[in-house]
Parts: structure tokens; C-alpha cells; sequence
């Protein structure tokens, strides 16, 4: 009978093994002991709707809108939760003061948008703490619903 049946082993295969087990246990001490972290899902924090009036003069226009913003983690979403009135102030303030012409167009809402960004930003860093979010952490705004009438 020949020794090459379908139960014999490659010599190399458990030396082979047991190097590949030492590596994954090393990557996870390692994982461990540096505090390191899988990047974190984004997550996004959503402002109520807001009815407000443009400032156009000729007669009487507002706007409707819903935004969200994308946070890098849910603490920076909650942190800034935590400053909804703050921020609610400066966004009534920031489109009050727009006419519905500043708004209607594609590069106007972007310009909105933008500027909205730099509100949450702003009002996440003012309550800044030691170890709490980068203002950065807020990566973006979008418009949920956005009417102009």
C-alpha cells in the first residue's frame, strides 16, 4: 500500500498553521493593548422642519425646510443634539435674512447649504470639552424636504 492516502498531511501544514494563530493573536493584543478602533459608521442628526419667512419685500414668501447632518460617530450627532438651541437660533437668523431669489436656484441652495454646514460646525465647537468631537466630525448637511413658496 502506498503512504500517499487522501489522510496524510503536507509537512509544512501545521508549522504553517500555528504561525498563522500566533500572527492573529499578536494583531489582536496589539488591537487591544494600542486602544486602536474600526473606523465608526457615520450617522446623522436631524433637525425638526422649519417654516420660516424670506425677507423679500415685494410680498410675503417663505421657506420650508428639513436638514440633517452627518456626523463622523453618534457622539458628535448627540453633542450636537445637545446644542439644538443654539443652533436652531442661528439657522432662523441665517435664512430670515435670505430673499426667496437667494434660494431658488441650484447654486443658491448650495450656498444655503454650505453656510448651514458652517452653523452646525460653529455651534458644535463653541460647547467644545476636552476629548469631545472635532468640529470637523460634522461632515455634511442635506436638505430632507425644501419648499419655497
Amino acid at each position: 500500500m502506498s503512504n500517499t492516502d487522501s489522510g496524510d498531511t503536507h509537512p509544512f501544514m501545521w508549522p504553517a498553521l500555528a504561525a498563522f494563530g500566533i500572527a492573529i493573536i499578536a494583531g489582536l493584543a496589539y488591537l487591544f493593548y494600542t486602544g486602536a478602533q474600526a473606523p465608526l459608521s457615520p450617522a446623522f442628526s436631524h433637525a425638526e422642519v422649519f417654516t420660516l419667512n424670506l425677507a423679500d419685500r415685494d410680498r410675503t414668501r417663505y421657506v420650508q425646510m428639513a436638514i440633517s447632518f452627518e456626523c463622523a460617530n453618534r457622539s458628535t450627532c448627540d453633542h450636537l443634539e445637545g446644542r439644538q438651541p443654539a443652533l436652531r437660533s442661528r439657522i432662523v437668523n441665517l435664512v430670515t435674512a435670505r430673499t426667496s431669489a437667494d434660494i431658488s436656484t441650484p447654486e443658491g441652495k448650495e450656498q444655503l447649504r454650505a453656510a448651514l454646514l458652517a452653523i452646525a460646525r460653529k455651534t458644535a465647537g463653541e460647547a467644545k470639552l476636552p476629548g469631545s468631537a472635532d468640529t470637523g466630525d460634522i461632515r455634511d448637511a442635506y436638505y430632507a424636504s425644501f419648499l419655497v413658496q
